[in-house]
């Protein structure tokens, strides 16, 4: 132990203090003894174990992923098989499973190949995704910026008072009541030497959307159709 003069001078000059434990192994010590870490540090540390574990695994899960595709593919094309035989007989049954054989080997075992090449990229970059913590947030934060800006119907849209209104304009019309004594010609030009199209019964209502010439323009049979004016009157 150091000893100490009266003027706060060390005794014991080959006496050496012991070094201060160091923050990190005093915290280290202190997790350790009650089993207590922060939450986002435990919820990072998780998601970096997902994240190496899928960069480490890359190649096996892809492979993994592909045979078992393959094998569904088996199972599904072994089923059709088996429906060919009871809807179609024994005969297309041996057909198809023969053609169904070469297909699945030979195009079956090329695709599968190429998938489990394929299909490591989109594996390893999950991986980074899940890098850390603070990577997988930015990549939920850009899915849905990326998400909400695509959806046009979310977005809001102010008020222009000067666009142009592009609705189509529907003709207005003023309702007539046929006065002819039995009936009325339709024709199909605006003049008394045209086609007559149809005919008009006495007292019946139509709809006219213009008149000139002595002739009015009404709709008849979804085509426009012209009649006199002298044998029609407004409804007021």
């Amino acid at each position: 132990m150091a000893e100490f003069d009266q003027y706060g001078r060390l005794k014991n000059k080959n006496y050496r203090a012991q070094p201060l434990s160091s923050f990190t192994s005093s915290y280290t010590s202190y997790s350790s003894l009650y089993g207590r870490s922060n939450l986002w540090s435990r919820l990072n540390s998780f998601i970096e174990n997902i994240g190496e574990w899928l960069r480490d695994n890359t190649e096996a899960l892809s492979n993994n992923i592909a045979v078992g595709v393959f094998f569904l593919v088996c199972a599904i094309a072994i089923i059709g098989a088996f429906a060919v035989w009871i809807d179609e007989g024994f005969w297309s049954f041996v057909v198809y499973s023969i053609i169904g054989y070469l297909v699945m080997y030979y195009g079956g075992l090329i695709v599968t190949g190429i998938m489990m090449y394929v299909l490591r990229i989109p594996i390893f970059i999950l991986g980074l995704i899940f890098y850390n913590a603070y990577v997988l947030l930015i990549a939920i934060i850009i899915s849905l910026g990326v998400l909400f800006y695509n959806v046009k119907d979310w977005s809001f849209k102010p008020t222009d008072p000067c666009a142009v209104n592009t609705t189509t304009n529907i003709p207005t019309t003023t309702r007539y009541k046929c006065t002819a004594n039995t009936i009325l010609n339709v024709r199909k030009e605006a003049n008394s030497s045209s086609q007559i199209i149809g005919t008009i019964q006495r007292n019946a209502i139509v709809d006219v959307y213009d008149i000139s010439n002595g002739f009015a323009r009404i709709k008849y049979k979804n085509q426009d159709a012209y009649i006199s004016k002298k044998y029609i009157v407004k409804i007021y």
